[in-house]
């Protein structure tokens, strides 16, 4: 029975590793689309939600003949948005591209790009529709967090789905485990590597073993920074 026990607490750390790691990939891939530095979950009934420190979030799309319409609630305020648009499958651009907050008229001009990803131009202005938003003490005025008229075009219109992590984190997190793993199954294989032609018979000195147990915290603490960028950097 005693013999058994090891393999009984390495299996429970192995649960527990798979169980963090399947929320962690649960997280980092679930749909949804950023608006600006908060992510809103793409819910079952077809709703967006989502938060950060100071707010929540919600929308909620309707798809209409015209176009789409969409309810945007910031913080407990509603406001409703009608984009309406004729969207040529294939096409480059779409114009006469016409947006409302409730009847006043927001933006009315061109989408150019691809749908999802694309621009909105002004051709009587000559400009691009929405300006650029100045952050003030490093945080967003509340007047800044409302969707903008591109944003609302390329996820009304355009269908713009995206995932909440990046992926690209996976594959420094795989690295530093691989790290990880090889130094404690293999304690002196870097110190092998490093020193094996230059010593005959030596052994390494407390201070690389200390070294060692510091290097396996930074290796732990590279993958926690890792895991937390994936699911905030996009």
């Amino acid at each position: 029975m005693k013999k058994l026990l090891p393999y009984g607490k390495t299996v429970f750390a192995a649960a527990v590793v798979l169980a963090f790691l399947g929320i962690y990939l649960w997280a980092m891939f679930r749909p949804g689309v950023w608006l600006q530095d908060v992510f809103l979950y793409r819910q079952a009934d077809g709703s967006f939600s989502g938060k950060d420190a100071d707010f929540s979030y919600t929308m909620q799309l309707t798809r209409t003949e015209d176009g789409a319409e969409v309810q945007f609630a910031l913080d407990g305020e509603t406001k409703t948005y009608r984009i309406l648009a004729d969207l040529v499958p294939g096409a480059w651009s779409t114009p006469d591209v016409k947006i409302y907050e409730g009847e006043n008229l927001l933006f009315e001009g061109e989408a150019q790009g691809d749908p999802g990803d694309a621009l909105l131009w002004n051709a009587e202005d000559d400009a691009l529709a929405d300006g650029v938003n100045v952050i003030v003490n490093g945080e967003y005025q509340k007047s800044d967090l409302w969707p903008t008229c591109t944003w609302l075009y390329n996820v009304a219109i355009g269908g713009r789905q995206e995932t909440r992590g990046n992926p690209g984190f996976l594959i420094l997190m795989g690295v530093l485990a691989l790290l990880l793993i090889l130094d404690i199954r293999f304690p002196l294989l870097f110190w092998n590597l490093n020193h094996r032609l230059e010593v005959s018979g030596g052994e390494p000195s407390e201070w690389y073993y200390t070294s060692q147990r510091i290097g396996r915290v930074m290796l732990a603490g590279g993958m926690a920074a890792a895991a937390a960028a994936g699911l905030f950097v996009h």
